[in-house]
């Protein structure tokens, strides 16, 4: 490398000196630009720490006159070893590092201006600028390579398939698991309380793939800033074929909070895709989160049948709609045993909804139904006869209540494929 000329180390010392503006600078520039791949999960503090790390080398490399050190070059390979781990496409990766050069050549050209640098020692120095971090980014693509190499081979586990795993339930190695997140820098135990989150794009059918990493991607920065823990991510498959975002973050407070913290990172001032979030229950450690994620899954279906949108849904609030969801054949047939014989009187359907509703309370659901009370305690008598149903009873209710949240969530005779509601009682 060619002796830096004296003009070159002063502006490098006043970076040095404007360090922290820097970094903003160049972390603004990266973040912007960063491209909407499918597997681009990159938290802006992650960020800001990987551009710190490289211009901090390059400034020092510059103002003692060599290359790079082994040390600096070591944790360079580290960073492309973490990006592989994660998912983040090599397209991404050396773009990323493409605008950082740019950026930081462009303040370092500003900054000889001002000083009145000569012409040539600034090429000389932006020269230098360019070797120092073409070697840092070889060493960072050597092992984001290699890493490749080996998650190609299945040698390794990833953060992406970490997910994949622990939603379908499949036992993780925890010699891998610990690799992973000692990889990742993850401050998680097996003690650690860990919370699973789903997200999806909100009524839409034919999802867009760039809708879905970018989801991926601003719920993994926006759950960074609001947690202070660095979030595991993945993207699974429903059985619908839909894509899922499933998320796995270190949470010691209330899920309350927790999911309203996710709701107001799902505000359309926030993020223009229009998403829909689910919550499930705490568990510790990340071996054991694969529950909480498949919580929150079924929660997320539960709002997406209702229609939510950017809204987040508690799987302790949606426990019987999730447990309709997962046996739908139990539902149309207690829908076929106990609501069937009342279909053909709309009228009667809808005071037994309104009425389960309403905590079973008679004034209440007249009030709501517009109907005398009288009218109801006589509808609330058809609806026993029609159908066995006896409403003091609390197994009876239970059976009601299942029965009725079915049919809001769209699971009936017609969508599922049986005679429950469709054919007429009669012969019975």
């Amino acid at each position: 490398m060619a002796r830096t000329p004296e003009a070159v180390l002063r502006v490098a010392r006043s970076m040095v000196a404007d360090f922290e503006g820097i970094i903003g600078e160049v972390t603004d520039r990266v973040w912007r630009s960063v491209p909407a791949y499918p597997q681009v999960v990159v938290d802006r503090a992650d960020l800001s720490g990987q551009v710190r790390d490289s211009i901090l080398n390059v400034l020092v490399c510059l103002m003692e006159d060599r290359a790079p050190s082994a040390a600096e070059l070591d944790t360079a390979a580290a960073n492309g070893e973490r990006r592989a781990l994660q998912g983040v496409a090599q397209a991404a990766v050396i773009q990323s590092y493409r605008n950082a050069e740019r950026s930081l050549v462009d303040t370092f050209q500003a900054r000889c201006a001002r000083m009145q640098v000569p012409v040539g020692a600034l090429r000389a120095g932006q020269q230098q600028i360019v070797a120092i971090l073409d070697q840092l980014e070889g060493a960072m693509l050597r092992t984001y390579a290699q890493m490749q190499q080996r998650i190609a081979t299945r040698t390794v586990l990833t953060e992406p398939d970490l997910m994949n795993r622990l939603v379908s339930g499949e036992p993780i190695d925890a010699a891998d698991l610990a690799g992973l997140v000692r990889t990742l820098g993850l401050e998680v135990t097996d003690t650690t309380r860990v919370v699973g989150l789903a997200l999806g794009v909100a009524g839409e059918d034919d999802v867009d793939p760039e809708h879905v990493a970018e989801l991926r991607h601003h719920a993994v920065a926006h759950l960074q800033s609001v947690t202070g823990s660095a979030p595991l991510s993945g993207v699974v498959r429903e059985d619908d074929g839909r894509p899922v975002v499933v998320v796995a973050v270190p949470w010691e407070g209330p899920v309350t909070e927790l999911g309203g913290r996710l709701a107001a990172g799902l505000d359309r001032r926030r993020t223009a895709v229009a998403a829909i979030g689910a919550v499930g229950e705490p568990r510790r450690g990340l071996a054991a989160v694969g529950g909480s994620c498949r919580q929150a899954t079924g929660a997320l279906e539960v709002g997406r049948r209702r229609g939510a949108e950017r809204a987040v849904v508690l799987f302790r609030d949606v426990l019987l709609e999730v447990l309709a969801l997962r046996d739908v054949r139990m539902v149309v047939n207690i829908q076929d045993r106990y609501l069937r014989p009342i279909a053909a009187h709309e009228h009667l359907l809808e005071t037994l909804r309104v009425h389960l509703a309403t905590d079973l309370s008679v004034p209440e659901t007249a009030r709501r139904l517009v109907v005398h009370p009288n009218t109801v305690s006589y509808r609330l008598r058809r609806i026993s006869e029609l159908s066995g149903l006896d409403l003091h009873r609390v197994a009876d209710v239970a059976r009601a209540v299942l029965a009725v949240e079915g049919l809001g969530l769209g699971i009936s005779a017609r969508a599922n494929g049986s005679a429950a509601l469709d054919e007429d009682p009669v012969g019975r």
